[in-house]
Formats: C-alpha cells, sequence, structure tokens
C-alpha cells in the first residue's frame, strides 16, 4: 500500500467517524428530550466509550504517519491536526507489506483520577507502568520528562532521572522553569539526578543484569527512605556512545518488563528515545519491548507494536535457567 493510499484511507475513515459523531450527538438529544430511563443512558455511554477508544486510536495512527517505524520520515502528514481516528496503523516494523494483518487495537481507558491539586490529568502513571516516549526535539523531551516526574513527586515517590542530552544542571533550569522547587526536593531526597556515567554506563560498560540491580537497590533506597516507590525515567541517548555491553539493550528492556511489572517492586519507568539522532535499529527495539507509549496529547495507550521475546532475552543475560 502507497503513502498516497495510507492517506486515503485515512481520510475515508475520518469521513466515516464524523458521521458516527453526528449520529451519537443526534442520539444524545433524543434520549434527553425522551428523559431515557438509565439503561438507556447506560448502553449509550458504552457507545461513547468505544468511540473514544478509536480517537485513542487514531493518535497512534497519526504518530505513526509522521514518523513511520519504517523509513523515519519527519514530512508530517496532511492529517496530523485533526483528531479522527482508526483501527488501522501504519508502517509497522515488518514493512509496508504486512499492513493486511493489521487488527484492531483495544486500548485501556485512560486513567482520570485526579491530583492533588484536585485537576483532573490527561495523563497519569503509575507503578507497575514500563512506558516509552519517542521525542524530536529538546523541547518534547523536557516536557514529557517533567510531566512524568511532577507525577512522581505527587505520589510520595522518589524520582530517579539519568539524564543524557542535558547535563543534571542544565535539567534543573528546566525543572525551575516547571515550577519544581528543585533544591527542596533533592534536599529531601525525592528528586535525584544523575549522568550516563553514574547509570547506565557506571564503570564504562553496560551491563542489562547489573542495571537491573542498581534499579533493584534504588528502590530498596527509596522505600526505607519513606518514600512509596521509585519513579525512574532514562534518557537513551547513552546509546550513541557504542560502550562495551550496549548490543544488551534488547535483553535490558525486557528484563525491565520482568522488574516493573513485579509487584513487589514499588516502581515504574521511562524510557526516553531521541527519533532524530539514534539508529533505526534501536527505535524498532524501542517500539518491540515497551508495553505501552507515551504520545503527545498527551496520553498513554498501548503498543501495538509490543512483542517481547522475553523468555529468550532473560536467557541472553542471565543464561539457561
Amino acid at each position: 500500500m502507497t503513502r498516497t493510499e495510507q492517506l486515503a484511507y485515512l481520510r475515508a475513515e475520518y469521513a466515516c467517524l464524523l458521521d458516527q459523531l453526528r449520529t451519537l450527538r443526534s442520539e444524545f438529544e433524543v434520549l434527553r428530550r425522551a428523559h431515557a430511563p438509565r439503561r438507556a443512558w447506560v448502553a449509550y455511554r458504552q457507545r461513547m466509550e468505544a468511540y473514544k477508544n478509536l480517537l485513542a486510536n487514531h493518535c497512534i495512527a497519526l504518530e505513526w504517519t509522521r514518523y513511520p517505524p519504517c523509513g523515519r520520515t519527519n514530512v508530517p502528514s496532511p492529517l496530523c491536526d485533526t483528531r479522527v481516528a482508526v483501527e488501522w496503523l501504519l508502517c509497522p516494523p515488518g514493512g509496508l507489506d504486512s499492513a493486511d494483518r493489521f487488527t484492531p487495537v483495544v486500548l485501556n481507558s485512560v486513567d482520570a483520577r485526579t491530583t492533588s491539586k484536585g485537576k483532573a490529568p490527561r495523563i497519569v502513571y503509575q507503578q507497575g507502568d514500563h512506558v516509552c516516549t519517542m521525542f524530536s526535539s529538546p523541547e518534547e523531551q523536557i516536557a514529557a520528562a517533567i510531566e512524568y516526574i511532577n507525577g512522581g513527586l505527587e505520589r510520595g515517590e522518589r524520582c530517579l532521572y539519568v539524564c543524557g542530552e542535558q547535563t543534571p544542571d542544565e535539567f534543573r533550569v528546566e525543572l525551575r522553569r516547571a515550577g519544581i522547587e528543585v533544591e527542596r526536593e533533592e534536599k529531601r531526597g525525592a528528586l535525584i539526578l544523575i549522568t550516563k556515567r553514574e547509570g547506565h554506563l557506571k564503570g564504562g560498560s553496560f551491563g542489562a543484569a547489573k542495571m537491573i540491580e542498581m534499579l533493584r537497590g534504588a528502590v530498596k533506597d527509596a522505600l526505607d527512605a519513606g518514600f512509596a516507590g521509585l519513579c525512574a525515567a532514562g534518557d537513551m541517548n547513552w546509546l550513541l556512545d557504542d560502550a562495551p555491553g550496549s548490543h544488551e539493550i534488547l535483553a535490558y528492556e525486557a528484563l525491565l518488563n520482568h522488574f516493573f511489572g513485579d509487584p513487589t517492586n514499588k516502581a515504574l519507568g521511562l524510557c526516553q528515545y531521541n527519533r532524530n539522532t539514534l539508529p533505526a535499529k534501536i527505535l524498532d527495539t524501542c517500539m518491540a519491548t515497551h508495553k505501552h507509549i507515551r504520545i503527545t496529547d498527551p496520553m498513554i495507550v498501548e503498543n501495538p507494536f509490543y512483542d517481547c521475546p522475553s523468555s529468550r532475552c532473560r536467557t541472553a543475560v542471565m543464561g539457561p535457567m
């Protein structure tokens, strides 16, 4: 399927979804005027939820139209400013020839719990999450990181951020601009900023198992200090250094799924990948190993490209069980 055909398909789906929205609005007016019983409203709400899931799916479709995992172009789609939905995704890691294998994606509802400030966030992280986000500019990266750290501080977690494209001092400046009291949070141990040489590349090399143990220790330290858990995040820019052990990135991301998915580990993680600087192979690894993606609405959605060979990855690092 050519790109022109893809966009034509999206336009056709857009027209269908507009018709669905008009029908839902008309149905709402009929129910309102008829003072419909509760069961009728429940059925209507279910149809509206299904429509909202379609809208969420389209956010992924637009993301991959603008920045497809295969071919990777920064040329925006003519549809990039719309907010319609299709149960169809572009450019899977297997290439365009696999487009006929697409199936509808069922998304979990975005958690709309209120924060301590009383506002309903458009995105809420929670312990157990292992999320990736791709960015094309420092502004995108910093916005995602600040949003993530703010949530961790509000939940009473210790926030650990491994800097990459910015130094810790540069990142502190951005946090202050966002209204975070950096000195206060660092003094009480709620915010820890480190460099890649203190994190992923400590000792001059990378090791998946070594990094998991470091995170395990960080969780224990956070809990011992009275925090609710560990809110960890990192800029994956360190992969450009091609340090010894970097080939273990696939195994590392797979092991993180087990680590964060274990309820005894009171932790969550966010991995930030630069679309413009990291090689396509690494970006495909990112897409294959994260169950959830943060997209730019902002919103967390299930990753339709998640396909982690976790048992093979564990064996690659730990050896046969």
